[in-house]
């Protein structure tokens, strides 16, 4: 194997592509953009096999190597090696993990000090992780053997609480910036985009738009997305009011289709960090209304682009709901903000900006 040693060697790590969510999507769109700069060497690394048809597109990349280590669930002690094999043979600057990869790093390199430099992305609240998991991390930062980089503001805050003395660097999620189409007959009051699992608390949304469905029957709700709640929640749908106005899409791989189709974007998770179908949205000029939760706010400027409730105030959802379906002076000033704000997270800029951190350090 030749190695161009002048290139900065990036290696990006990710535990699976087989489904099609937010962090996945981002990395995808990172090593696309990655891959176009000249100075880069790129390879991907994705743990588990199998890959989502969306994400195909990432085997055609011109001088992108990808490997699958074919892992299994649990620890894996032959795709640790098989992983370690393939760093030490790639010879990289900088190693980028996404999600839970610290296990199969630990078990390839222990805490050991390495030529390559650990970087690792946190998509989303970090008390979630177990405690072998959380014991590792916190062993890899105390020997500065590992770096943290968060995707907002208010999720370094989280981030801080955990490793008060940690240098943490933060780099807005980013999008290939969606070219607006005129004239795109409008299909659904209400867009969410989201994975049908408990964190992004679909039952909330769904009885909120029965009750705004009440006193507006001609409204229309489109759920995008597959997961695990996905039957469950088309059958507790069945029994409501508003059954024929709410549309399980499932998961899609072009969702600018469905958002040009929708006037309103819409989420209930109990915690988001910085979410890629919110800005997806924003892109195509879709007002927002969103908890306020995680790194939202820091996108999301109540009034401006959008609307924010706290968690849980089913009342106060509703209301903007109402809010947006009236007040249209409103609601174009907000499609023309979300235009212009949007050009602020380009997954250009965003590719930009983890090349700069990664050849401050390599």
């Amino acid at each position: 194997m030749v190695i161009d040693m002048e290139k900065l060697r990036v290696i990006e790590v990710i535990p699976s592509l087989k489904i099609r969510a937010g962090a996945e999507v981002f990395f995808v769109n990172l090593c696309n953009q990655i891959s176009k700069n000249q100075n880069v060497t790129l390879s991907i690394v994705v743990l588990y096999d199998g890959l989502h048809d969306s994400y195909k597109e990432i085997l055609k990349i011109p001088n992108v190597k990808i490997y699958f280590c074919h892992k299994r669930k649990g620890v894996d002690f032959k795709a640790a090696k098989y992983f370690k094999k393939i760093i030490n043979e790639n010879k990289p600057d900088i190693v980028h993990t996404h999600l839970n990869c610290i296990l199969t790093y630990f078990l390839a390199f222990g805490i050991n000090k390495q030529s390559f430099k650990l970087f690792h992305t946190v998509h989303s609240v970090l008390h979630r992780d177990n405690h072998s998991v959380h014991t590792i991390r916190s062993c890899l930062i105390k020997f500065k053997r590992l770096r943290l980089i968060s995707i907002a503001p208010n999720i370094t805050k989280e981030i801080k609480k955990k490793y008060s003395k940690l240098e943490l660097l933060t780099v807005y999620n980013g999008i290939p910036l969606f070219e607006k189409k005129q004239s795109i007959d409008i299909k659904y009051d209400f867009i969410c985009i989201a994975s049908l699992t408990p964190v992004k608390n679909h039952k909330f949304l769904i009885d909120a738009f029965n009750e705004f469905f009440i006193r507006h029957p001609d409204s229309k709700l489109a759920l995008v997305g597959g997961g695990p709640l996905f039957d469950e929640f088309k059958k507790y749908v069945e029994k409501l009011p508003s059954s024929q106005n709410i549309e399980f899409v499932g998961p899609v791989s072009n969702v600018q289709q469905y958002l040009e189709q929708s006037r309103i974007f819409t989420l209930s998770s109990f915690f988001e960090g910085n979410p890629i179908s919110v800005l997806e949205a924003m892109s195509v000029g879709l007002p927002v209304v969103l908890p306020n939760v995680g790194g939202i706010p820091n996108v999301v400027v109540h009034g401006r682009n959008g609307l924010l409730f706290e968690s849980g105030d089913k009342t106060k959802m509703i209301q903007y709901f109402e809010k947006l379906t009236i007040d249209q002076n409103l609601y174009n000033k907000m499609v023309q903000n979300n235009i212009n704000d949007v050009k602020k997270y380009s997954i250009k800029k965003c590719a930009n900006e983890y090349l700069k951190i990664f050849n401050q350090y390599k």
